[in-house]
């Protein structure tokens, strides 16, 4: 029983990750980016265990949005501008910004302002895109 225990743990994490998104260089086949754009800050933040929380706060159509992500196995000193941008955010759209009920894919397309500080936080100034056919 053990044996499945430390087996199934580690593809619980390799799955967690595909099916909340992660580096992508852009849109998947067949789909392209489109607004409206979701605009404002996110902030990159270390776990305890190495792992990073992203939290993003802005506005769509002049209205308020957070998003924050579930923890993503990434060590924060690997984090780059470059990575950040084509992230694929998963099926987190917000409500009341390109429909009514949310939760389309939705991608990070622009990073400016990329600040690191030391090994603990990085804010930056991001676009998000939606992901559509």
């Amino acid at each position: 029983m053990l044996l499945i225990t430390l087996l199934a743990i580690p593809l619980m994490l390799v799955t967690g990750q595909i099916a909340y998104g992660g580096p992508n260089p852009g849109p998947p086949v067949g789909m392209h980016l489109s607004g409206p754009a979701i605009v404002g800050t996110i902030t990159i933040t270390s776990t305890a265990y190495g792992w990073i929380l992203a939290n993003f706060q802005g506005h769509c159509k002049g209205q308020p949005v957070t998003i924050v992500s579930t923890p993503i196995p990434l060590d924060i000193t690997s984090v780059t501008e470059e990575i950040l941008e084509g992230y694929n955010l998963s099926y987190i759209g917000p409500p009341g910004c390109r429909s009514d009920f949310g939760g389309e894919l939705i991608l990070i397309n622009t990073v400016t302002k990329f600040t690191q500080f030391g090994d603990d936080m990085i804010t930056a100034d991001a676009v998000i895109l939606f992901a559509v056919p």
